[in-house]
């Protein structure tokens, strides 16, 4: 679904101006407190929005110009979601900082931002920015988890987040007709390629074999979810390497094979609910969940809905409740 918020005005004053920008930030659960400078037109710069929604995931595409922002403690206490917030700079510079820390971004560079974090932002001049606003829980996917849990992680641009950049780029600006399925599908590709942009650079002090081993292993585990079981062991022979090497690779990124293993299963069981009518049954045998009720709980535990519940909130095209 595309929204396009109404353009903040450069003739409004700067406490108007900064009201309304409070208030689109609102409107995606991530209160600000906003000051814009007191420049009268026509030297005042508006801002313009535009949110695209792939189920839970909103993708925002900003213009603005110079502006203070903060997400005070106050704020933080007074939220009810856990999100994280992917900021990437496509042209111009804006400068973030959390605690006792600063840092520039740049055209191509990535924020990843706990929410749940107070931080400040500042911007000096013009710039043009995409926002993906994502459910926390999100993040307990393979690779990110150690990432996200550190609640404030400068990426420097790289051919992954020029990547992503673009491809968000053609998001904001393409005819707003798509269906669940490709809906959901675009979901899957951006969280990808958003991983994808976070993951530690080969050349840093990380072991560099398991770097190298760790994206063939995933193939492997997603060729083979339908086995009933997928071991350390399994992974081991597969790749001609120790099982301590396995351990080590997913222990490096906060993981271990079994959630990596667990939340891809989820997250293809999550597909077919969206897509299919399948039973839940017969979705739970497919994907190595021992029955309905083992698939329901965990299901559960994981996106705070049942399987049923979800499928019936995504069919009735209402989206998912932003709790999850």
């Amino acid at each position: 679904m595309l929204e396009t918020s109404e353009p903040i005005r450069p003739q409004l004053s700067a406490l108007d101006r900064a009201s309304q920008l409070e208030e689109s930030m609102a409107q995606l659960d991530v209160a600000l407190s906003v000051r814009l400078p007191p420049v009268e037109p026509p030297h005042a710069v508006g801002v313009d929005m535009q949110r695209r929604t792939f189920h839970e995931l909103d993708v925002v595409d900003m213009r603005c110009g110079p502006l203070l922002a903060a997400r005070t403690n106050r704020l933080v206490q007074e939220a009810n979601d856990a999100l994280m917030i992917a900021l990437l700079v496509h042209d111009g510079a804006e400068i973030v900082g959390h605690v006792d820390t600063a840092a520039v971004l740049s055209r191509g560079d990535l924020l990843l931002w706990n929410c749940e974090r107070p931080a400040r932002f500042a911007v000096a001049d013009l710039v043009s920015k995409r926002l993906m606003v994502v459910p926390a829980d999100l993040f307990d996917s393979a690779g990110t988890k150690r990432i996200a849990q550190r609640g404030f992680t400068v990426v420097r641009r790289s051919p992954a987040t020029q990547l992503l950049d673009h491809f968000l780029g053609t998001l904001v600006t393409s005819e707003d007709c798509l269906g669940s399925a490709a809906s959901a599908g675009v979901r899957n590709a951006v969280l990808e390629l958003l991983f994808g942009s976070l993951q530690p650079d080969p050349s840093a002090s990380i072991d560099g074999s398991t770097i190298a081993l760790r994206p063939a292993v995933e193939r492997w585990i997603d060729q083979h979810l339908t086995d009933m079981v997928i071991t350390p062991t399994s992974v081991a022979v597969a790749h001609a390497v120790s099982v301590r090497t396995v351990h080590r690779m997913f222990a490096e990124t906060g993981d271990t094979l079994g959630s990596v293993v667990r939340l891809r299963r989820l997250n293809r069981v999550r597909g077919e609910l969206e897509c299919t009518d399948h039973t839940i049954a017969a979705i739970a045998s497919r994907w190595g969940f021992c029955d309905s009720s083992h698939l329901n709980r965990i299901f559960k535990r994981q996106f705070g809905l049942s399987p049923s519940d979800y499928r019936a909130q995504c069919w009735r095209g209402v989206g998912l409740a932003r709790k999850f």
